[in-house]
């Protein structure tokens, strides 16, 4: 049996906190992968957040009606055949520093095509 600790999700962009509106789970309650285990509000939107792992849940590590910062660690779940999930964390922290310099990337990219070349080419071709 290992241990997964589970982080408030990023809600959307420019998102950097949101507030934990209601449990859906309490301690010791077996949940499903991709079952419900509260409801977040951000000043986006307000959704469910799923389990990312089926087990048992260990311990709620925030209130309901608390606000807290994208990354904050919310829930502890107890998953059977797995270790503590030390390596996951930092997997998952190096896929999102990919997915933020990939975006940056296409960001300029965006920012260096040229615009005015491309309408240029369409004014000049024969109808």
């Amino acid at each position: 049996m290992g241990l997964k600790h589970v982080k408030m999700p990023n809600l959307g962009e420019s998102v950097h906190e949101a507030e934990i509106v209601e449990w859906l789970v309490e301690v010791g309650d077996k949940i499903n992968k991709y079952d419900p285990l509260l409801e977040a509000q951000s000043d986006k939107v307000v959704t469910e957040v799923p389990s990312e792992h089926e087990g048992v849940v260990k311990e709620i590590l925030v209130d309901a009606e608390e606000i807290v910062e994208v990354g904050t660690e919310i829930i502890t779940i107890e998953v059977e055949g797995e270790g503590d999930d030390e390596a996951e964390e930092e997997t998952t922290e190096k896929n999102d520093e990919g997915k933020e310099d990939k975006e940056k990337k296409n960001k300029e990219k965006k920012a260096a095509k040229p615009t005015s070349k491309k309408k240029e080419k369409k004014k000049n071709r024969p109808v």
